[in-house]
């Protein structure tokens, strides 16, 4: 998994706290920690200093806590954001990356190595996706199963069906999911495929689906325009 500075790293029972603090109930697509979660106490003081350390968030002589003004406009990014790229690999049993992409700036989001039920939070240049997503397949293509036939029985799946079962079969490098945060619903997907002999580079949408042989840059092709 790519290694960033300037990152921001939150447990869920911060990331719960902060977005009630926005007014938030959930973020789309941001589904790493599983069902809600319920804060006790114990655990949100523990997540507060938790939070300060990581100048997350700032606590007044009241010991009332607000946002940072850094992560406050964070929060702010992945609410406004135009589309957000849900990636899924073989080796994570939910999202391993989330990219809220908006005009000039997008946010990640992604498990923290070594650090349970932890997020890595940081910003990037929109126009640095294209390397972020790139360098996640390279950390993905770790698996040697191949199968002549896998790539055209996928034929059989629509844009909305479940990809989950694709994700986690051994000859998939990876899925991408692009969404339209506002309708709440995918526009296109995309995995790589391990098939004999060569990897191929599968896309659904809403008008077809078709398969071709992948090359290191076609997954971004059809979408970059949206960015």
């Amino acid at each position: 998994m790519p290694e960033y500075d300037n990152a921001y790293y939150i447990d869920r029972f911060g990331l719960a706290l902060l977005l009630n603090r926005k007014g938030l109930k959930r973020i789309y697509c941001l589904d790493i920690f599983g069902n809600d979660v319920e804060i006790e106490d114990e655990e949100a003081c523990r997540s507060l200093f938790s939070m300060a350390s990581e100048e997350l968030v700032n606590v007044d002589e009241n010991e009332e806590f607000f946002l940072s003004e850094d992560f406050d406009r964070i929060c702010d990014l992945i609410n406004g954001a135009r589309i957000v790229i849900a990636i899924y690999s073989y080796s994570s049993q939910n999202t391993c990356a989330v990219i809220y992409a908006g005009e000039e700036s997008a946010i990640c989001a992604q498990p923290a190595k070594n650090r349970k039920d932890t997020l890595k939070v940081f910003e990037i240049e929109s126009n640095s996706i294209d390397d972020y997503i790139r360098e996640i397949i390279q950390s993905s293509e770790c698996k040697k199963e191949e199968t002549p036939l896998f790539a055209e029985s996928l034929e059989f799946l629509a844009l909305n069906d479940s990809f989950v079962e694709l994700a986690k079969n051994p000859a998939t490098d990876i899925v991408v999911d692009f969404i339209f945060p506002e309708a709440g619903m995918s526009y296109q997907k995309c995995a790589v495929i391990n098939v004999v002999g060569k990897k191929e580079l599968c896309v659904w949408k809403n008008d077809g689906f078709l398969i071709k042989e992948y090359d290191n840059n076609n997954i971004y092709k059809d979408f970059r325009r949206e960015l």
